[in-house]
């Protein structure tokens, strides 16, 4: 599981880890603001980055690797559910939203 910020071309946040199946379930949150970036997956941060740049937000993507644009991933057909926040949740939020 990763999730990836760009501005632009430029990778500025890069959080990813954890061993799972295919067709495992997995419930993921991931949060940013400047200089406050997490992810969660089943409950657990996976990783953070406190020294992200954030840029202007123009497009979301969801099972799609950036560097394969055109390559169909796992995830890709297996969304049952998404939810999107205009606030930066905490982090207790975020592994409770998650814990399966």
């Amino acid at each position: 599981v990763a999730f990836y910020i760009y501005d632009s071309s430029t990778q500025v946040v890069n959080i990813s880890g954890g061993t799972y199946t295919i067709g495992q379930n997995l419930k993921i949150a991931a949060a940013y603001k400047l200089n406050d970036v997490v992810l969660y997956v089943n409950g657990v941060q996976i990783g953070t980055d406190t020294s992200a740049a954030i840029p202007a937000t123009t497009s979301m993507r969801l099972g799609v690797y950036p560097a394969l644009p055109t390559t169909e991933l796992y995830m890709s057909n297996n969304v049952n559910q998404t939810l999107l926040f205009t606030t930066r949740l905490t982090n207790a939020q975020l592994a409770e939203l998650t814990t399966i």
